[in-house]
């Protein structure tokens, strides 16, 4: 209805196609990428469970409606508005919906092909995931900070544990490590004053 070219693809994962809408416009260059994700957190079945699809009055409630079926109808009613206002003519639109997003196929260079490819062609990103409700306010992200893998190893001096902060042994590794975490958390240059968040997705203590 708002004039785009659909086609599907298989994605990584068994949760179904990535789905391309393109508007193909008269202005040369990248264009705009619009992004979502079809696919939600909760494991096949849900809907048949406890956490039922229903609607009551003009509200719909059920598993993934705001991550992120609530995103898709504004993202798709916004097309169709600007379609109907003839806006899209001169606009090189490609919108994007994988589903594979809350669990990618590994390795992710495989998995995210298509969509790395997409976002190298397009002069911006506009991704339509659900903002938040917090103190009051409602919030959209206008930008996403880049992010950075890295591995910290700690090293001790081999001993019995009764000897840990001795002089000649020190304060040993797992102690060390969690004065690291400490320091990134709640220390005087703590990443939240950075405006910076950490996720430890894993800690080997031995």
């Amino acid at each position: 209805q708002a004039g785009a070219a659909i086609d599907k693809e298989a994605a990584s994962g068994a949760c179904g196609p990535i789905m391309r809408a393109r508007f193909a416009g008269r202005q040369p260059g990248p264009g705009i990428l619009v992004l979502g994700h079809l696919d939600t957190v909760h494991p096949i079945g849900t809907i048949d469970g406890p956490l039922k699809l229903r609607i009551e009055g003009d509200r719909l409630f059920g598993p993934g409606v705001l991550d992120m079926k609530g995103g898709l109808v504004v993202m798709i009613a916004a097309l169709q508005a600007l379609h109907a206002q003839r806006a899209l003519d001169d606009r090189n639109i490609t919108v994007f919906l994988t589903a594979d997003e809350e669990l990618p196929g590994e390795p992710a260079t495989t998995s995210r092909a298509a969509f790395i490819e997409a976002g190298q062609r397009a002069d911006a990103a506009l991704c339509f995931e659900s903002g938040i409700s917090m103190d009051g306010g409602d919030y959209a992200s206008a930008a996403r900070r880049g992010a950075t893998d890295w591995r910290l190893e700690v090293e001790g001096v081999a001993a019995h544990s009764s000897g840990v902060f001795r002089a000649d042994i020190g304060d040993g590794a797992i102690f060390e490590i969690s004065r690291t975490d400490e320091f990134f958390l709640l220390g005087d240059e703590c990443l939240a004053k950075l405006g910076l968040t950490l996720h430890e997705s894993e800690d080997l203590l031995g």
